[in-house]
This record gives C-alpha cells, structure tokens and sequence, in this order.
C-alpha cells in the first residue's frame, strides 16, 4: 500500500544528503513522495532526475507546505542538514496533522528539544551509525542487525550452521 510522503531535504549533491536517500528509497518502493527543496538550480536538476513532484521553496515557508499538499501526507520527513529548519519546519507541520512527523537531529544536544515537542519522531544519524559500527565489532558472527526503540532493543539475523 502507498503511503504519500513529504520530505525536506535540501540536498548537497547526490551523495551527501540523508533526506535525499530517504526520498529516492521511497520513491523505488512506489511510494508518493514530494520533495521540497530550497535552491532553485538543485529544483531543476531533481525535477528532471527524478518521477516525482518537486517543490522549489523553504520547508519552514507556509504557502510552500500547503502547495507541497503537506494536508494530504501520510508522514512528513524533515531531513536537512540544519536542526532549526528541521525544528520548525517539523512544528509547522503539526498544524496539518500528518499521520508521522519524523525530524534529523544533527546535534545530539538538541535531541531532547525535538522529543519535548510531541508527536516528532527523532533521528540522530551518527549515534544510529556509531551503534550500529559498535555492535558489528562486538557482535561479529551476527549477519544483520536492526536497532529499534531508539537503541533499546535489537532485531538479529543470525548464521546457524549445522553440525553434523
């Protein structure tokens, strides 16, 4: 079943952007997805790269949200690189009610702001990385390793070999 998203990226190259990744997974999954973006140039090139709806303007800029249909999302990501833009940018997207607001945290210190404001659920990149990096070298025999609850909780898919 499709889900339609709204993602904030403001992306700095293919390469560089979490928002951007997120966008392009999702649209490989056949999900609705709109992309706002901030520069005009990066607008284009995506618009023209991409099968999906491509709004150029602020994701912190009301009339930019409403012409993003940001009513009608089902789960609005703010993923920039920024954690103001991705604070307030999330807080204005509660006034429309998504059914999941998800926001990056660059900076840890500023994760117990986002959880203070309700209703957003935070991703800190970096410490998902480094627990993920920590439990592969203490943990090396496992063959994947999801890290749920925010790290209070582990999903492992183990190699069993047969002994004979």
């Amino acid at each position: 079943m499709s889900s339609r998203w709204l993602s904030v990226c403001y992306y700095h190259g293919w390469e560089g952007s979490l928002g951007l990744h997120v966008a392009l997974n999702l649209i490989e999954d056949s999900q609705d997805v709109t992309i706002i973006e901030e520069d005009e140039n990066r607008c284009k090139l995506l618009a023209t790269k991409l099968d999906t709806t491509v709004i150029c303007g602020s994701g912190t800029d009301r009339k930019t949200l409403e012409n993003a249909e940001i009513n009608e999302a089902d789960v609005f990501v703010a993923a920039t690189g920024n954690d103001k833009t991705n604070l307030l940018a999330s807080l204005m997207a509660k006034e429309y009610k998504p059914g999941k607001i998800i926001a990056r945290v660059n900076e840890a210190q500023h994760e117990s702001v986002f959880i203070g404001s309700n209703m957003i659920d935070v991703i800190i990149p970096e410490s998902i990385e480094a627990g993920y990096l920590e439990r592969l070298v203490l943990k090396p025999n496992i063959a994947d390793l999801f890290v749920v609850d925010h790290g209070h909780a582990d999903l492992l898919d183990l190699y069993v070999q047969t002994v004979t």
